[in-house]
Parts: C-alpha cells; sequence; structure tokens
C-alpha cells in the first residue's frame, strides 16, 4: 500500500534527483516561472522516503528558488526507498510531458535500464527458489499457444507511446550527442538537440540531409506537429483530472475546473486542426484527401 503524507518543506532543504536532471535537463522557462509566480504551486511536489529528493516538481522547485518562496507543499511517498523505485516514479510522473528527442532517448535508455534489473532480480529469485525446493521443480511443456513475449525495445516503446524504431533511433540520437560531448564537439551536438523529430535528429547525428535522404516529407511532418499538440491539449485534461481525484479540497477543486474548461476548448480545437483543409478552407475528410493527392 503506497502511503503518501501532505506537508509543507523549505524549499531549500530541498535537492533535485541526479538521474532526472540527465533526462530532462535542468532549464526552466521563464513562462513557467510567470505562471508559478501568478497561480503559484497548485500541485505539490512528489518527494522520496527520505523528505528531500524530488521525484516530481523539478520545474515547480527551481521557479520557487528563483521567486523567493519559502515553503513548498510536498507529498512525502515512503515507498520510495531504493534507486530503482525512484528511477520509476521520476519516469512515470513525466510520461505526459512534452519531450524532445534527446529526452524520449534518455527515457528509453532509462526504461532499458529498469527493465534490466527488474529481470535479473526475477532471475535471481527463480534460483532462489529452484535451489530451495529442488524436488518440487518440473520441466513445463511449452505452450505454442502462447503470444510470443515482446522484446524489451517494444515494451518501453509501448511505455513511452512510440514504436520501436523511435526507441532505437532516439537511443542512437542520444548515444551521437554524448559522443560530440565527449569529443569536444558542443556544436554538432547542439545541432543534433535542435531537431525536432527523432527523425531529423538522427539525420543530423549521420550527417544526412533532406535531399540526401527525404523519409519525412513536409506533409507528414505538418500534421505530426499538429497531432502533438492535440495529445498535449487531452494529455493536460487527464493531468488536470487526475489533480483533482488525488487532492479534493474545495479551493483547489474551483481552479482546477476553470483549468479543465479551457484545456477542453484547447484539445477541441487542436483535434479540429487535425483535419486537412481544402482549398476554400473547408474541413474535408481522409477519402477526400486521398482523392484529392490521387489526381
Amino acid at each position: 500500500m503506497v502511503r503518501r503524507v501532505l506537508t509543507t518543506a523549505r524549499t531549500n532543504s530541498l535537492r533535485k534527483h541526479v538521474r532526472s536532471v540527465q533526462i530532462y535537463g535542468d532549464e526552466v522557462e521563464q513562462d513557467f516561472v510567470d505562471a508559478v509566480a501568478t497561480d503559484g504551486i497548485l500541485s505539490p511536489l512528489i518527494l522520496a522516503a527520505d523528505g528531500k529528493t524530488i521525484v516530481s516538481g523539478h520545474r515547480r522547485w527551481q521557479s520557487a528558488k528563483i521567486l523567493g518562496i519559502v515553503e513548498v507543499p510536498v507529498v512525502v511517498d515512503s515507498d520510495l526507498k531504493d534507486e530503482l523505485t525512484i528511477l520509476k516514479a521520476i519516469l512515470e510522473h513525466n510520461r505526459q510531458r512534452v519531450k524532445t528527442p534527446e529526452m524520449i532517448g534518455r527515457e528509453a535508455k532509462a526504461l532499458l535500464e529498469v527493465e534490466s534489473a527488474l529481470a535479473a532480480k526475477r532471475q535471481r529469485a527463480g534460483l532462489k527458489v529452484g535451489a530451495s525446493d529442488a524436488t518440487c521443480v518440473t520441466r513445463k511443456t511449452p505452450d505454442k499457444t502462447s503470444k510470443k513475449p515482446d522484446r524489451a525495445d517494444e515494451r518501453v516503446g509501448k511505455e513511452l507511446g512510440v514504436s520501436r524504431r523511435i526507441v532505437r533511433d532516439s537511443i542512437e540520437v542520444v548515444d551521437a550527442i554524448d559522443k560530440a560531448e565527449a569529443a569536444g564537439d558542443s556544436a554538432k551536438a547542439e545541432e543534433i538537440r535542435s531537431a525536432k523529430t527523432v527523425h531529423a535528429a538522427r539525420q543530423a547525428a549521420n550527417g544526412e540531409t533532406k535531399e540526401e535522404k527525404e523519409e519525412e516529407p513536409e506533409w507528414w511532418e505538418e500534421w505530426a506537429a499538429k497531432h502533438k499538440r492535440a495529445c498535449n491539449a487531452i494529455n493536460k485534461i487527464l493531468r488536470d483530472i487526475k489533480e483533482i481525484v488525488e487532492y479534493e479540497e474545495g479551493e483547489y477543486l474551483a481552479v482546477s475546473e476553470t483549468r479543465i474548461r479551457r484545456s477542453l476548448e484547447d484539445a477541441k480545437t487542436a483535434l479540429w486542426q487535425l483535419m486537412p483543409v481544402s482549398a476554400k478552407g473547408r474541413k474535408i475528410t481522409t477519402r477526400q484527401e486521398d482523392q484529392r493527392k490521387n489526381k
């Protein structure tokens, strides 16, 4: 059973987790700071069992330091004790975050690390059971009808909501960034980081250009950007609803209701923009779009 305690903590007594900084960076946008200055910290920070290490809320904490806020609301999760559990929690709390190709790659590498650690843990547990109860061990007949287990990169892709190819490519991007920085080529690392998509970042890492390898046409990139905006709007609604369920307080509920109404409007607009537009500005169906392209 997860045990959480809602309280407050002095801002200067808290510390960031090194893995969170490695994956998501250490920058906070001015717009985010301005929002905290206007609305305050609406969602408490999540702390590990030590009551000091931030698992979720690094940007809120940094904004509080910039604004001179002495105390911040926090939730201490007593189940977050070992590093593997904390790493899993960090990834889970950032699931709905808008991410760069580098963040996706570093998340993928971290999830593969978690997968490997859990597999080793299961293997050790199996060996202990076999050693203590050797007389009861029987050979299982393979079930030919059973579904083939997913590969590790497939499981990671499902966690991140991307394909197995994106998992592989994003890890390649991260490795290229680290290699460039290790060689002192900060310009190359920044060029890869500045790419908007994993595909573009991989091209930059491999020194390719659109003229040399055109796998994603302009119409696809435009649609992908609109799709990302729609997903972000919907995810924001899900976060607001989750916050209401977790923190049912009258004043907070009123604030969240306003936020959800605004988020619903943003989601409706973003989804409407996903539909192709005709020359006259009228929304057309996918079938009509296909017919137009085939002419």
